[in-house]
């Protein structure tokens, strides 16, 4: 866990480079391609931050195949390439404009065989006034747009995508594991698990709606803080009792920050209405495969290793995790101010 946790410190955007998007869509008679990946992945091939421009682009021809209306189109030179924040990361945005007469699009995306089996591409193409949405990764690399999808298969994308989302969210399962250190018996977890779930769901929901929409820079920096919050909470006091009214504050927070993913797609429409809860799902799993055994391995542990012991091990991992919400929150603020 220690090796984890300092392994993960090393960005403050860590948890955003497990995405990468495509928007393609016809305006005015022209054909426009965008695809977006993860500064951080790039780097991980490239060896550096800021990563070569044309390294995106080299990506991007490797791993994508287009086809217009069954034929396959080779893509252009890209006519920009530019560095922009998405889904509260760093993403190289590259533009493409296919000359290309166009009424039924197919993508081939294969990213994830150069970026690891877990990586996601969210696809979204615009035609005719309608817009469908695609989900790519190991178990489907190829979608033909203007077909029509069932909505379980839409739920089932989405779910999978909540669930890697929050997997890979170093800075929302530190928080967790800070928020549930300490806690007095059983039914003190299950009301701050469920005061947490319905903060962030609330805020989820309004935000993918377009009812609020806050800064990503500074919801960004306030899920910082909040870790720093509970585990400096957690150093000055040995056991908490009542801590479901914290969850349920940063739970608000930590909403907004799994909302940039889907914001980002642009859903609307029925696929809103089946991606949206198919997502928050997934993230309430993905939360749960991440803490129980935790939990569960510190409720086995506990009574074997004497209080002491325990209380050394809560302020040694307490310590480091306020450590790393410093270090993420100091670099976030930076960029709101």
């Amino acid at each position: 866990m220690l090796v984890w946790l300092l392994l993960g410190v090393g960005s403050a955007q860590a948890h955003k480079d497990n995405l990468a998007f495509i928007v393609a869509e016809e305006s005015g008679g022209q054909f426009h391609l965008a695809v977006e990946v993860s500064v951080i992945d790039l780097a991980r091939i490239g060896g550096k931050i800021p990563p070569d421009p044309e390294l995106a682009d080299a990506l991007i021809r490797h791993a994508l195949r287009l086809q217009v209306d069954g034929a396959p189109i080779q893509l252009p030179e890209p006519i920009q390439s530019a560095t922009v924040e998405r889904a509260g990361g760093a993403f190289v945005h590259v533009d493409y404009r296919p000359s290309a007469d166009v009424h039924q699009v197919a993508l081939d995306v294969r990213l994830h065989e150069v970026l690891g089996a877990n990586h996601k591409t969210l696809g979204r193409v615009n035609l005719d006034g309608h817009s469908q949405y695609a989900v790519f990764d190991a178990s489907q690399t190829r979608f033909q747009f203007g077909n029509e999808v069932p909505p379980s298969r839409t739920f089932t994308r989405f779910f999978g995508v909540g669930t890697s989302h929050v997997l890979a969210g170093f800075d929302h399962l530190l928080f967790l594991f800070a928020l549930l250190l300490g806690m007095a018996g059983g039914g003190q977890l299950v009301k701050t698990i469920t005061a947490f779930t319905v903060g962030h769901s609330l805020t989820l929901g309004l935000a993918v709606l377009g009812v609020v929409a806050p800064p990503t820079v500074l919801v960004e920096a306030l899920i910082a803080l909040s870790i720093v919050f509970v585990a400096g909470e957690n150093i000055v006091r040995s056991e908490i009792s009542r801590r479901w009214p914290v969850a349920a504050v940063f739970g608000l927070v930590h909403g907004f920050g799994f909302a940039g993913v889907l914001q980002d797609l642009g859903l609307d429409g029925s696929a809103l209405a089946v991606a949206l809860p198919g997502f928050n799902i997934g993230v309430e799993v993905g939360q749960l495969v991440a803490v129980a055994p935790v939990v569960g391995l510190a409720l086995w542990l506990g009574p074997k290793v004497g209080r002491v012991a325990r209380d050394r091990s809560a302020f040694v991992f307490s310590s480091l995790v306020l450590a790393a919400g410093w270090i993420w929150f100091c670099e976030r603020a930076s960029e709101v101010w």
